[in-house]
This record gives structure tokens, C-alpha cells and sequence, in this order.
């Protein structure tokens, strides 16, 4: 069943918090209106009012709320969210709430990924909880529960580095890899402001430059053999001087270079269709005569595949070249990701600790967690095995 979603930018500001709504629609919105986002508002704002923990925090500082069958909001949901178990997701920044679900999870690939937040988030909770236990009469106990939530604080930020110091290592990695694509004065330019950068947010964005100069230098060097064995194929097809003049003319390498700058990553993904388009595109626009152009177009994407295909010379080197810059793509991404999740992680830890919970209060969070994964648990389960 397909569901749109909705999309309540600002909402009317509700006890001193402004609201705004992005979730999939789960809720009979032709019977209650704007009513259910009010009733929602009043549920977020008790949460953060209430002494004893009714919903319990995930880390990028969201927080979820179980839905129960006798809950106020549950007669809101449609008819087919009333068959499963319902929640409430929302996070805050300052006086600003964002809720970004409500209802029932239907899609394993999101339910697998709510999973896994929330058992990471139970895990860091309950090991929270064991640092802070100890009874008030013991003095000496509570030295050592400070030194242990600083041992704590520590060891998470000590992820964050460690997180950091792998994106620097693929830096200088990326670095060499570009004095392999370009000549030195090129690689010594282009590099320059990537070995400058520090910390992830400019790490990310100097080195997606960098890959995309790459990327186009690559393209240049598929483009100039294209080139090569288009204009050879044009003057056998035409078989005379002129047929020769248009090869020499209509298939110029940056003409082609154009379309796979755009085509190269398409064929990078495994898409030939796309990226032979884009050669036909490259070709088509610079050959005169929309006949000519189209068939040299075709015998260009054919061309492509040939040249893509060969396993030797030229083309080999341009292969080993896609399969390192693929993997130096693929490698920072997944770093910048683990850095993303010590840092929540870090802020989670340090948070908590900041606030200063009692034991009771970790006790109800870590409660609300463990029913949250033993439901959405069997849930997931149950979808694996559909």
C-alpha cells in the first residue's frame, strides 16, 4: 500500500515549542484534521515535562515514544496501522521540535534501521546505567563513579579520534591516487587545499572536488581513445575525402569528453545503457547531419562497450584506474559514516551524563528501550521471513 507523505513545516507553536512534521501518513487526517498534529504536540511537549521518563532517547537526538492501544493518539491511526505496534519519533534542536514518524514500521529496510539504532542506543544506556549505580551512602563509591564517567566521556571521544585519524590516513591515499591521474603541477594544485583541510565536514567537501576532477580527467582519457576509433570507424563508413573531413571534424574528443563526463559514472554503477546514451549524446551534438550523426552516435555507444570491455593496453590501465578511484569512493563514505556514528554516539554518552539522571530515571529510559526492541524485534523477524 502506497502512502504519501506529510510534509507540516511550521505548525502553530505549542507550549513554548514550534513544530513542524515530515512522516509517512499514517493517520485518518479527512476525519480529525489539523487536530491529530495538536494532539501529537501536546504528547511531545509532556514528554519533556515529565519527572519520571515516558519516552526514551536515540542517538542523532531523537527520541521514541511507544503508542499503547489506550493511548489518546491511537485512534488517530488508520484502520491498518491499528494492527501493529505504533511509535513515535521525534528529536529537538533549542525551542524547535521535528516529529519524523508516526504509526506502524511497514518497510524492513527502515524497521532494520530503527533496529539497529535502537539496540546500539540500549546498549550505550545500560552501560551508562552501570557506571552511575551506587548507593548514596557511599562516598568512596561516588569518587569512583565520576572517575568512571570521565573513563566513560573519554573512551567514546577516543572513537570520534580514531574515526578522524582514518579519514586522514584516506586522505593521503586520495592525495597519491591523484598523481597517478594527473600530471604534477596539476596534482600539486589540486591537492593542495585537500591537504590543508582537517575534520571531517572539510574533508567531505574538498575531497568531493577532488574525485569529481578526477572523474572528469578519467572521462577525458575513455574520450580521447572513443575518439580515436570513432573517427576511424566514420572514414570507413563514408568511404571517400569528405567522410574523412567529417571524421576529423564531428567527433572532436572534448565533444565526447562532455557526454562521459556525465555517462562514465553510469557505466562506474553498472548502467551501459545510460552511459552509452551519453556517448551518443557527446557525439550527436558536435557531427553535422542528423543522419550521419545518429548512425555515428550508435557506433560510438558500440565503440564504448568495445573499448570498456578490452582487457588490455590503454584500456586496462583505464579499468584499474575506475576499480582504485571506486574503491577510494566507496572508502571514504563508508569512513565519513563511521565518524557520523561515533560522534552521535560521543554526544549521546556525554549528554546524559551532563544532564545528571538518577538511576530511577535511566531504569524507566532503559525500560521503554527494552520493550521498543523486543517488539520491533519480532516485527522484523517477521518480515525476514516473508
Amino acid at each position: 500500500m502506497s502512502r504519501h507523505r506529510i510534509d507540516q513545516p511550521q505548525f502553530p507553536e505549542y507550549d513554548g515549542l514550534s513544530f513542524s512534521f515530515n512522516m509517512i501518513n499514517h493517520i485518518t487526517y479527512e476525519k480529525y484534521g489539523d487536530s491529530v498534529f495538536t494532539e501529537i504536540c501536546k504528547t511531545v511537549s509532556k514528554c519533556y515535562k515529565s519527572d519520571i521518563p515516558i519516552s526514551t532517547r536515540l542517538l542523532g537526538d531523537y527520541r521514541i515514544y511507544p503508542i499503547p492501544l489506550n493511548h489518546t493518539l491511537y485512534e488517530y491511526l488508520d484502520t491498518e496501522a491499528q494492527k501493529s505496534p505504533n511509535f513515535l519519533i521525534f528529536m529537538r534542536r533549542d525551542y524547535h521540535i521535528l516529529v519524523t514518524w508516526f504509526g506502524p514500521f511497514v518497510d524492513a529496510n527502515h524497521l532494520g534501521s530503527i533496529v539497529d539504532k535502537l539496540t546500539r542506543s540500549h546498549e550505550i544506556m545500560k552501560e551508562i546505567a552501570e557506571t552511575v549505580m551506587v548507593t548514596q551512602d557511599d562516598m568512596a563509591g561516588e569518587d569512583k563513579v565520576e572517575l568512571g564517567k570521565k573513563e566513560l566521556v573519554e573512551k567514546y571521544w577516543k572513537n570520534v579520534k580514531d574515526a578522524l585519524a582514518k579519514i586522514e590516513s584516506k586522505k593521503i591515499e586520495l592525495k597519491g591516487f591523484a598523481y597517478q591521474v594527473f600530471d604534477t603541477p596539476t596534482a600539486d594544485k589540486l591537492t593542495k587545499q585537500l591537504t590543508a583541510s582537517t575534520g571531517k565536514v572539510l574533508v567531505k567537501g574538498v575531497a568531493a572536488v577532488l574525485l569529481a576532477e578526477i572523474a572528469e580527467e578519467i572521462g577525458r582519457k575513455i574520450a580521447a581513445m572513443l575518439a580515436a576509433k570513432t573517427a576511424a570507424k566514420a572514414a570507413t563508413k563514408g568511404g571517400s575525402s569528405g567522410a574523412s573531413k567529417i571524421a576529423a571534424k564531428s567527433v572532436p574528443i572534448l565533444g565526447l569528453a562532455v557526454g562521459l563526463g556525465f555517462g562514465v559514472w553510469r557505466y562506474w554503477q553498472g548502467d551501459m545503457t545510460g552511459a552509452g546514451l551519453e556517448v551518443m549524446s557527446g557525439a550527436a551534438a558536435c557531427i553535422p547531419g542528423s543522419g550521419t550523426a545518429t548512425s555515428l552516435a550508435i557506433d560510438a555507444g558500440l565503440i564504448a562497450r568495445d573499448v570498456y570491455g578490452a582487457k588490455s593496453g590503454g584500456a586496462q590501465e583505464i579499468e584499474e584506474l575506475k576499480g582504485e578511484m571506486h574503491d577510494l569512493d566507496k572508502g571514504l563514505k563508508d569512513l565519513y559514516d563511521h565518524y557520523d556514528n561515533a560522534m552521535a554516539e560521543y554526544e549521546f554518552v556525554k549528554e546524559i551524563l551532563e544532564v545528571g539522571f538518577t538511576v530511577r530515571n535511566l531504569e524507566h529510559e532503559i525500560k521503554i528501550l527494552d520493550d521498543a526492541v523486543s517488539i520491533l524485534d519480532s516485527i522484523y523477524d517477521e518480515f525476514v521471513l516473508m
